[in-house]
This record gives structure tokens, C-alpha cells and sequence, in this order.
């Protein structure tokens, strides 16, 4: 069960609760679990007669990352840098995550395999969601999620990323699909620059250029 927590800003905080995933993350920053198993067992083995929890009396409530390295992982957290092991195993590559990630200004920890990394990504992002339709939904599915209607110049950064990852790293297409990914994308974010009202050429520049500078400036 997923759920999202957030206010008009889009601060948000994903919950999820689950009995068991095959993958259990998708990126370094989103790899710490907190297992619970023991807390739950407490409860029930004092239904009856209940030991109040102290400073002195608690169960062990455990903190692991599932990337490997918990202190690695808690250091990507803390310099915002982008890892991950595997992402042709990730439903959707993590595509999406990853630029929302490049949006809110995380960098790849390693730049000699950030060009390797995306074009996993947007391989097994068409290989779940192959049709126009399922990636329209899909996209329209995020942006509601993790954008708030009062965040359209974010929500339009992101759409600049997107672009230029899928432009440059999808190597699984036929130029034909390629182009109406691409033109999806190019509509989205119209619709988005319209709220905005840019009507100024030389804003929607700068706004693009912003964007693509972010997404290509390594540490």
C-alpha cells in the first residue's frame, strides 16, 4: 500500500507498506528500511497484560538500507547524489524518479556510468510501457502524484529533463516512437507553459536552459 503525505508546496513523504517486494528500491536515497517486526511482536505478546514502553523497556526497531552500504546510502542522502544498482530490474527503469531527482537538484555519484545508467532506464521504462497510451497515463499518473497544480514552473523542469533523458538515452525505439514520446512530453509541458503564461520567448529560453544545465552538471 502506498500513500502520500504532502501539503500545497509538494513537500511530500511516500509511506509504503508492504509484506514483501521483489525490489525493494529504486535509488540509494530510497533504500533505508525500517523493520517493524519486533515492535509488532511486542504488542502482541503483551495483549494482555501490556509492559509499558520506557527508556528502560522498548523493543529493537531496526534501520537497514537495501542498497548494501548503509553508511554509503546515508551519504548519498546527505550530498543529494543519485545511485543505484541494477535499474533494468526496476519497474519503469526508475526513469521518472530519476529526473524528479535531477529536479529537485541530486547529481549522479558516479559521471562515468550516468550516460549507461539512463539508457537502462529508458529501456525497460518501454519495455513496461511500450504503447503511447499506457506512457501518457503513466506520466499524467506521476505528475498528479509528486506535483502539486501550484508548482507548474516545477512541474515543467521536470518535463525539460525528461525530454532531454529520453532525447538522448533511449536507444530501444524507432525514431517514429521516439518522436511521439518526445511530442507527448513537448505537449505536457506546453500545457504546463500556458498556466505559466510564457508568452515571452526569451523566459521559456531561460526556463529550458535551467533546466538542461541541472541535469547535465555533475559534482
Amino acid at each position: 500500500m502506498n500513500s502520500l503525505i504532502g501539503n500545497n508546496r509538494a513537500k511530500t513523504v511516500e509511506l509504503k507498506f508492504v509484506h514483501t517486494m521483489r525490489r525493494q528500491y529504486e535509488f540509494s536515497v530510497d533504500s533505508f528500511h525500517v523493520i517493524l517486526d519486533t515492535l509488532f511482536l511486542y504488542y502482541e505478546c503483551n495483549k494482555a497484560d501490556a509492559t509499558p514502553i520506557s527508556d528502560n523497556f522498548y523493543p529493537t526497531v531496526v534501520a537497514e538500507s537495501m542498497f548494501g552500504d548503509f553508511e554509503e546510502a546515508l551519504y548519498h542522502l546527505h550530498k543529494k547524489l543519485i545511485a543505484t544498482k541494477n535499474p533494468e530490474e526496476i519497474r519503469g527503469g526508475g526513469l521518472l524518479k530519476y529526473c524528479n531527482l535531477l529536479c529537485r537538484g541530486y547529481r549522479p555519484a558516479s559521471h562515468n556510468e550516468v550516460k549507461s545508467m539512463e539508457r537502462y532506464m529508458c529501456s525497460r521504462f518501454f519495455i513496461d510501457f511500450p504503447d503511447i497510451n499506457q506512457q501518457q497515463g503513466k506520466l499524467e499518473n506521476y505528475l498528479y502524484n509528486h506535483f502539486q497544480s501550484a508548482e507548474d514552473q516545477p512541474k515543467y523542469h521536470y518535463l525539460m529533463i525528461l525530454y532531454q533523458v529520453v532525447d538522448e538515452s533511449t536507444l530501444c525505439l524507432m525514431p517514429h516512437e521516439l518522436r511521439l514520446t518526445l511530442t507527448l512530453i513537448e505537449d505536457m509541458a506546453f500545457q504546463v507553459s500556458v498556466s505559466l503564461r510564457l508568452t515571452d520567448p526569451l523566459k521559456i529560453i531561460c526556463l529550458v536552459t535551467s533546466a538542461l544545465r541541472a541535469s547535465v552538471n555533475p559534482l
